[in-house]
């Protein structure tokens, strides 16, 4: 009978595990629906670790356009650092697989 108690537990867990993720991914998704064309464009350079000058040089735009780009999309996602954007980039691109 404990067993199957436990098993019940763990499996209850699991689930607020699982919804709790999604919960998460689906507040990712919507913040990430804010950005502008330009802002996902400097974001998917970001999270492949360009840096300002040279995503402004592929884009063929100015540097301080890239630190414009970047301060509105970290308002946007509510990210309070460069990790914490890629993270949440990260966390997007494998719940879309």
């Amino acid at each position: 009978m404990h067993r199957l108690q436990a098993a019940r537990r763990e499996r209850l867990a699991s689930e607020r595990n699982r919804d709790a993720y999604q919960a998460a991914v689906s507040n990712i998704e919507a913040r990430f629906i804010t950005l502008s064309e330009r802002e996902r464009q400097i974001l998917l350079h970001v999270a492949s670790g360009h840096t300002n000058k040279q995503i402004a040089g592929t884009l063929g735009i100015a540097e301080v356009t890239v630190k414009l780009h970047r301060s509105a999309m970290m308002r946007k996602m509510t990210a309070t650092t460069l990790i914490d954007l890629v993270r949440m980039w990260d966390t997007m691109v494998r719940h879309g697989d």
